[in-house]
């Protein structure tokens, strides 16, 4: 997920989020959570899930697409410590 709204404030070291603003998140993430999972319409309960829509590759390396897709349930959440952007010039996250 991506925040926005950030001060410099929520950072420390220059991309290292504070253990406040971390806190923070996962409490809001977490409160999202249930909020999603405690909507009910037409007596059916929401659940937030993830779908899997591949299931490996096929011969040639092009994604192979399943037949049905899988849903998975979100069961909770966590923060990294880490503030990263969709580039990838800090390198891989060793955790």
């Amino acid at each position: 997920m991506y925040n926005c709204g950030i001060v410099l404030g929520d950072i420390q070291n220059g991309n290292t989020w504070s253990s406040a603003y971390q806190t923070l998140i996962r409490t809001n993430a977490a409160n999202f959570l249930t909020a999603i999972n405690a909507i009910t319409l037409n007596a059916a309960a929401a659940q937030m899930v993830y779908v899997s829509w591949y299931k490996g590759k096929n011969p040639d390396g092009t994604p192979a697409v399943r037949t049905t897709p899988a849903w998975y349930p979100i069961i909770g959440t966590a923060v990294r410590t880490r503030s990263d952007s969709q580039r990838r010039r800090l390198g891989r996250e060793s955790s």
